[in-house]
C-alpha cells in the first residue's frame, strides 16, 4: 500500500473526493472520466502507471473510524488482493490518500460495462430482455465465481447487473469484499451491509447468512435479465425497499416470461426458508438451467462448449488444419475426426474458435517445427478439448503458447517439448504468460524438457486436476505476478518441483499432490 505520503493530513475532514482526485492527479494519475457511484463510493476511469484501471474512492474517510478500524480495512484489502481467480475482477492496488480509502481495479469493457447496461441495450432494441444462451454462458461464468468463493467459506453478498462486469465477451464479478465497506460512507437507501434490496435473501436483513445467498440472488438476476422483469418488483416508481423485502419473506415471485423449466429452477433458489433452496451450488444449478431448455441451441453455454452435433467444420486426417483455421468463422467450431494431424509449421491463432477431438486417445496434433505447437494471440475464446498435442522432433518448442485472450483447455494430453539452452528456447508442456486467462481442466503434461505448466508475467489461471509428471523441471510453476488457483492437480516425478511459487506471483493451492518429485514438493522462493 502506498499512501502517497499524505497521511498527515487526514484531520481535515472537508477535503472531500474532489481534493483526493487532485493529490492523485500531482502523482501523475490521469483521471479522464467520473463513471458513476456506489455504497462505498465514487468511481473514475483513470490512466495508473499508463494502463487504464477503474479507481474508487470512499465517500468519507475511512481513518476518522478509529485507528483499530484503519487498521483493520488495510488487513482485509491485503487479504482481498490474495484472492484471485479468473471470473473475480481483480484488485491491483490499495491506497490511503487524506484519509480516503482508493482502490485500483481492473477496467471494464465501454460502453457497455456491465450486464444492467446491456440489459438497457437490448430493451432499446424492444427485447425483453438478454437472449438466453448468451444470458446461460454469462451467469455460468458467475457461477464459476460464486462456488470458487463459496468452497472457501467466502459470500459475495452483493451480487447484482451493476456487479457483473463485462471483459471481451466474458462476465467477471466485481465488488467483492467491499459491502464491508460500505457502513463506512454515506449510502443509498437500497443498499447495506448485507446486500441490495430485491437481490439479497430475506434472512440477510436479520443478520444471517446462508451458504445459498449468492445463488439467490444469481437467480433474481437470471430472471430480471431473461425478462426484464424483476421478479420482486424492485426498482419499481411504487415499490419500496420493505415492500420489496416483504414479498420475498412471502414468496411472492413474479417470473412471467421464463420458460416452465427455467421458472421451476428460478423458484427452487429462491425459497424464502434458506433449507430449501437447491443444494448442489451454483455451477450445478446453471447446469439444470442450460439442460432444461425448451428450445435447441447451437451452443451448450454452461458447460463453455459447441455441442457436436452442429460443428462449423469437420476435419479428417490429411486435410490441412491451418486451412481449416483460416476458414472457420470467429467463434467457430473445428471437430477433428480420430487420427493424426501434422502441421508443418507451428499454428498461430488470432481468432476465437474451438478444435475439438474424438478423444485424446485417438486424436493427435503433431509439429517438429522450431518454437512451438500452437500459439494464441487473440482477445477472444480459444479452446482446446479431448485431444493429444505432441512436439515430435529435435528443434526447441513449446507445446502451447497464449498471452492474451480466454484459453480454455479440457481433457487434452501436452508432451514432447524440447529445450534449446543455446536459444534459450522452448520446453514447457504449457506457457500461459502476458494478460492472458486460462482455465486447465483435466489434462496431462508429460514428459516436457522443463515445466508441464509454466504461468508467468500477469496470467491468471485455474488449474484443475490436472496431471503433471516426468516433466524436467517442475510440475507447476509460477513467475513473476501470475496468480489463480492450482487445486487437487498431481504432480509427481517431475525433475525439480512438484509446484514452485517464485517472484511475486501469488497462486491459491489447495489438494494438490505433489510427491516423488526430484527436489520438493512444493517450493516458494
Amino acid at each position: 500500500m502506498n499512501d502517497f505520503g499524505v497521511n498527515d493530513q487526514v484531520e481535515k475532514p472537508g477535503l472531500g473526493v474532489a481534493h483526493v482526485v487532485q493529490v492523485l492527479a500531482e502523482q501523475g494519475w490521469q483521471f479522464e472520466e467520473r463513471l458513476g457511484r456506489g455504497g462505498f463510493g465514487e468511481v473514475y476511469r483513470a490512466r495508473v502507471n499508463n494502463v487504464l484501471r477503474a479507481v474508487r474512492i470512499s465517500f468519507d474517510p475511512v481513518a476518522e473510524q478509529s485507528a483499530v478500524k484503519e487498521k483493520q480495512i488495510i488487513e482485509d484489502l491485503a487479504q482481498l488482493q490474495l484472492i484471485t481467480h479468473p471470473r473475480l475482477v481483480s484488485l491491483i492496488s490499495y491506497h490511503l490518500v487524506l484519509g480516503y480509502l482508493v482502490t485500483v481495479w481492473e477496467l471494464a469493457d465501454e460502453p457497455v460495462r456491465d450486464l444492467a447496461r446491456l440489459l438497457h441495450s437490448y430493451r432499446q432494441q424492444n427485447q425483453p430482455g438478454i437472449p438466453r444462451d448468451k444470458l446461460i454462458r454469462y451467469i455460468w461464468h458467475l457461477a464459476e465465481a460464486i462456488d470458487f468463493l463459496n468452497g472457501r467459506g467466502l459470500y459475495h453478498r452483493d451480487i447484482k447487473p451493476e456487479n457483473c462486469l463485462l471483459f471481451q465477451g466474458e462476465v467477471k464479478l466485481a465488488d467483492f469484499g467491499l459491502t464491508r465497506f460500505a457502513s463506512l460512507s454515506q449510502t443509498r437507501l437500497s443498499t447495506g451491509p448485507s446486500g441490495t434490496v430485491g437481490y439479497a435473501p430475506p434472512e440477510a436483513w436479520e443478520g444471517k447468512i446462508h451458504r445459498t445467498c449468492d445463488l439467490y440472488a444469481l437467480a433474481v438476476m437470471y430472471a430480471y435479465l431473461a425478462t426484464g422483469r424483476h421478479p420482486f418488483g424492485a426498482g419499481e416508481p411504487n415499490s419500496s425497499p420493505v415492500a420489496v423485502i416483504e414479498r420475498q419473506r412471502r414468496g411472492e415471485w413474479d417470473l412471467r416470461g421464463l420458460s416452465r423449466s427455467d421458472a421451476a429452477l428460478v423458484e427452487l433458489a429462491l425459497q424464502p426458508d434458506p433449507q430449501r433452496r437447491f443444494p448442489k451450488g451454483a455451477r450445478a444449478w446453471v447446469r439444470e438451467l442450460d439442460q432444461g431448455q425448451e428450445e435447441p441451441r447451437e451452443h451448450s453455454p454452461a458447460a463453455n462448449a459447441p455441442e457436436r452435433k452442429n460443428p462449423h467444420l469437420v476435419v479428417k486426417p490429411g486435410q490441412s488444419l491451418a486451412e481449416a483455421v483460416d476458414r472457420v468463422p470467429e467463434g467457430g467450431v473445428i471437430l477433428l475426426e480420430p487420427g493424426t494431424y501434422r502441421l508443418s509449421q507451428p499454428l498461430r491463432i488470432t481468432k476465437a474458435l474451438t478444435i475439438e477431438g474424438t478423444d485424446s486417445q485417438t486424436t493427435t496434433i503433431a509439429c517438429d517445427a522450431e518454437r512451438v505447437v500452437f500459439a494464441y494471440e487473440g482477445g477472444g475464446r480459444f479452446r482446446l478439448v479431448k485431444l493429444t498435442v505432441i512436439h515430435s522432433g529435435n528443434q526447441p518448442a513449446n507445446i502451447i503458447e497464449a498471452n492474451s485472450g480466454i484459453i480454455e483447455l479440457e481433457d487434452c494430453i501436452f508432451r514432447g517439448a524440447v529445450w534449446s539452452e543455446e536459444k534459450k528456447l522452448g520446453g514447457n508442456g504449457l506457457w500461459l504468460h502476458g494478460v492472458v486467462r486460462a482455465t486447465v481442466r483435466n489434462c496431462r503434461c508429460i514428459g516436457n524438457a522443463v515445466h508441464g505448466i509454466h504461468v508467468s508475467e500477469y496470467a491468471q489461471t485455474v488449474l484443475d486436476s490436472n496431471i503433471c509428471e516426468e516433466n524436467r523441471g517442475n510440475g507447476i510453476s509460477y513467475f513473476d505476478n501470475a496468480g489463480g488457483t492450482a487445486q487437487n492437480n498431481t504432480c509427481r516425478n517431475n525433475g525439480c518441483h512438484g509446484i514452485e511459487v517464485c517472484d511475486k506471483a501469488q497462486p491459491v493451492l489447495e489438494g494438490n499432490n505433489c510427491e516423488g518429485n526430484g527436489t520438493n514438493g512444493i517450493c516458494y522462493r
